[in-house]
């Protein structure tokens, strides 16, 4: 019985170096998920705040300086907006688009997604 004992020593270190990667690459998985949730719904916010101001007659650079300041958390540098038409009559539509590209920080996820993933929000708003 005493034998029996002692062969068990390491099962609880093998046990523990097995599942422990599977177990980081969760948690890191997780974050990841999290970070690309709240970008995408920053973005989407800030497409439609610019669309507004793009909507009452406002200029491409409000437009930017909207989508901007409706996303404090993400990065300017790499926000991109696009507002089509340039010119804008009334009753016409305009489209504002926001991407924002985000890095992956998950070791074997950012080898089968692209990195950085590229999210995009579109909102399409009647000009007044």
């Amino acid at each position: 019985m005493l034998d029996m004992r002692k062969n068990k020593k390491g099962q609880a270190l093998v046990e523990m170096a097995i599942i422990l990667p599977v177990l980081v690459a969760l948690i890191f998985g997780m974050t990841d998920f999290a970070r690309v949730l709240n970008s995408y719904l920053a973005t989407t916010e800030a497409s439609r705040e610019g669309a507004r101001v793009a909507a009452l007659s406002g200029n491409d650079a409000a437009v930017e300086l909207a989508v901007t300041n409706a996303a404090p958390n993400l990065d300017p540098i790499k926000l991109t907006v696009t507002t089509v038409p340039a010119t804008r009559t009334r009753g016409d539509s305009v489209t504002v688009t926001v991407t924002y590209s985000i890095d992956i920080i998950t070791p074997l996820v950012n080898t089968m997604l692209t990195n950085p993933m590229p999210i995009t929000s579109q909102t399409i708003m009647r000009v007044e």
